[in-house]
């Protein structure tokens, strides 16, 4: 129904019917989807909330790339919160609004730091595991109208990165 970037882990969302694919996939496209995401950042924010704008489009010649444009490039939206600094690293809860490629990603890098393991848009020789995974989606079901809530583990994620598992 959705993507993930390919190193991302997380939650993955599937439908079985070509119906069902169009109703969720409307879910996302009308921002009635709550996306969680936990992420591990090369830095420390200087405030403990705050939400990202940055207009994203693709790198010119850079197949799979994106970067920040003002004036071309797509509106993006991403909250994120601050759930506990260890050293030179944070771990940090993304809400993104919109679902543009590599949003996450590119607003952290731009805001604070990059996400750990980030050969993208962060140091070339941090070629380790991406620090970012998909861990709750919320709606209303589209067939049913119940509130649904699903979660992805967390502490294998936290214990990896040396974090505290967060309450989200």
């Amino acid at each position: 129904v959705h993507r993930l970037d390919a190193e991302t882990t997380g939650i993955l969302l599937f439908a079985k019917s070509p119906g069902a694919v169009e109703s969720y996939s409307d879910l996302f496209e009308d921002r009635r989807m709550e996306k969680t995401y936990l992420a591990v950042v090369e830095g420390v924010p200087q405030k403990p909330e705050w939400t990202c704008l940055l207009k994203l489009a693709p790198a010119p010649g850079q197949i799979g790339r994106m970067r920040v444009d003002e004036r071309e490039g797509k509106e993006s939206e991403t909250h994120f919160r601050v759930l506990q600094s260890i050293g030179p690293r944070s771990l940090i809860a993304a809400q993104p609004l919109t679902g543009r490629t590599h949003q996450i990603r590119l607003h952290l890098a731009e805001t604070v730091g990059p996400v750990v393991g980030d050969d993208i848009y962060g140091r070339q020789e941090d070629r380790g595991k991406l620090g970012l995974r998909a861990v709750r989606l919320a709606f209303a079901d589209p067939f049913t109208r119940r509130r649904i809530e699903i979660r992805a583990p967390v502490e294998g994620f936290c214990r990896e990165y040396g974090f505290d598992i967060p309450a989200l």
